[in-house]
């Protein structure tokens, strides 16, 4: 994988993984189950030339960035941007139309609408709600990850407190301390209402790769603090210690 789920983008989080296909175009890419073609996009932006397929057991998945289309969905399309004059369309298909089987090509893995290098964008949604979900919840079994996430930096945020000698931020960088466990050297005296934020990547056995972390948890001392609610199916775990003193 180039990208995992969940991570963080200027302005969303991936909503699924991307494959690398070795920086080539025109790999063939099949259907991951029988269905039936919802939807096709074809956008100078976003999924360029995506299809999505809906599945009898209630998952939608989505392929993206294809260069092009298998010939039976590409006659389609073209008729529809023909129909629109508009090379960009967006149509969504009733269960019969389109029918596919699993293994059927769909399309070939390509470098379109907002991507920054040949990939294949795979998302897994469900169907009734559109959420995605992680697909290494089913691709686990092709992938090797025993590496542990690792801790650059930690900041301190304030709008109305104070932090060592500064009011506005503070960041030190997270030296390993053990395996799976870091720290930022002295203690930082706080005062008021003090955030915290993170720099942190995940890895992955076998590349050097950098991936988005899917959760972070924050303990005061023993106690959980904080813990975001998402709809991320959470296969990796970060857990920041921050221990204040105890009072007299």
């Amino acid at each position: 994988m180039s990208a995992n789920f969940g991570e963080l983008r200027p302005n969303h989080f991936h909503s699924g993984i991307d494959l690398k296909t070795q920086g080539r175009i025109g790999l063939p890419v099949y259907a991951m189950d029988d269905g039936y073609v919802s939807r096709v996009v074809v956008s100078p932006w976003g999924f360029g030339r995506a299809v999505y397929i809906n599945h009898s057991s209630g998952l939608t998945t989505v392929y993206g960035h294809l260069d092009r289309f298998a010939p039976f969905i590409d006659e389609i399309v073209r008729r529809q941007q023909y129909e629109q004059e508009d090379f960009s369309i967006d149509c969504e298909f009733a269960e019969g139309e389109i029918p596919v089987a699993q293994g059927n090509i769909i399309g070939y893995s390509g470098n379109s609408g907002s991507s920054g290098g040949p990939h294949l964008h795979l998302d897994i949604r469900d169907t009734d709600t559109q959420d995605p979900m992680d697909p290494q919840e089913w691709l686990s079994p092709l992938i090797t990850d025993d590496v542990a996430p690792e801790v650059r930096n930690l900041v301190f945020y304030t709008h109305e407190g104070v932090m060592g000698n500064t009011t506005r931020r503070m960041e030190r960088k997270a030296v390993r301390a053990s395996a799976g466990s870091y720290s930022i050297g002295e203690s930082v005296p706080v005062w008021g209402d003090v955030s915290f934020g993170i720099e942190a990547y995940d890895r992955m056995t076998g590349t050097t790769n950098k991936y988005g972390v899917h959760q972070v948890d924050l303990y005061i001392d023993d106690s959980l603090f904080f813990r975001p609610i998402s709809i991320v199916i959470r296969l990796t775990r970060l857990v920041i210690l921050i221990a204040l003193p105890k009072k007299e």
